[in-house]
């Protein structure tokens, strides 16, 4: 009986769910990963509210579990992370306080997007040299509170007027910033006149004619258009 015992004992051990990691063990996880630079913000009670993390080639899908430790994340800012796609993200779809994301210089992906799709609080989304096609652009239209998005599929062919247009169903956006994409008026922005709260538009390096910015704007009074300048160049 005695045996019986340990051995149930050892079996129900083996089947418990392991204990929810901490914030101070997620903190330690990431940057054990050798990030060349990763940022922490923190409230008043010490709660991890924003990740700033540039140069994050280790950063691989597997390692988004650490942020479900996060509760209190409003920012999270991923660049260079060359080896990430966000496939089976499901860790951030539990991030209900988001409200800033951006994934630049990544293979983030429609299957990451879908993960973002129904949170609650999600203001600004930044997707520069990612790997999000026109199918995704559905997830994003999903999004309930979604003010901001740049896209910048880096003169890729993934994204088109057949995606962007769906951004003609984020009631709540606001300004939008468009970069080495090709669109149209008829193709893409004729869907946007529903967008009462649209404020402003951002370009650069967008191959977009002059007459359907124009027409573009002749649908929203008021809108405001803006050609950013090219990037500067680091220094070596």
């Amino acid at each position: 009986m005695k045996h019986l015992l340990i051995a149930l004992t050892a079996t129900i051990s083996l089947l418990a769910p392991a204990p929810a990691e901490t914030e101070a063990e997620a903190v330690a996880a990431l940057q054990s990963l050798g990030i060349a630079k990763l940022d922490f913000t923190k409230d008043a009670q010490g709660r991890v509210t924003g990740v700033k993390i540039d140069g994050a080639t280790p950063l691989l899908d597997v390692h988004l579990e650490h942020f479900a430790a996060f509760p209190e994340l409003r920012s999270l800012l991923i660049s260079h992370a060359v080896k990430l796609s966000g496939k089976g993200a499901t860790s951030l779809s539990k991030l209900t306080k988001l409200e800033e994301f951006q994934a630049g210089g990544t293979r983030w992906s429609d299957d990451g997007l879908a993960q973002l799709s129904a949170l609650p609080h999600l203001q600004s989304l930044q997707l520069r040299h990612s790997n999000v096609s026109d199918a995704g652009m559905a997830h994003i239209a999903k999004m309930p509170a979604l003010k901001k998005i740049l896209v910048n599929p880096h003169g890729k062919p993934t994204l088109t007027d057949a995606g962007l247009k769906l951004l003609g169903q984020v009631a709540t956006l606001e300004e939008v910033t468009l970069e080495d994409i090709t669109l149209s008026y008829d193709g893409c922005f004729a869907y946007w006149k529903a967008l009462k709260n649209l404020k402003q538009i951002n370009t650069r390096g967008a191959a977009i004619a002059a007459a359907d910015l124009d027409k573009l704007k002749a649908d929203h009074p008021g809108l405001t258009i803006k050609d950013l300048p090219a990037p500067k160049k680091q220094a070596k």
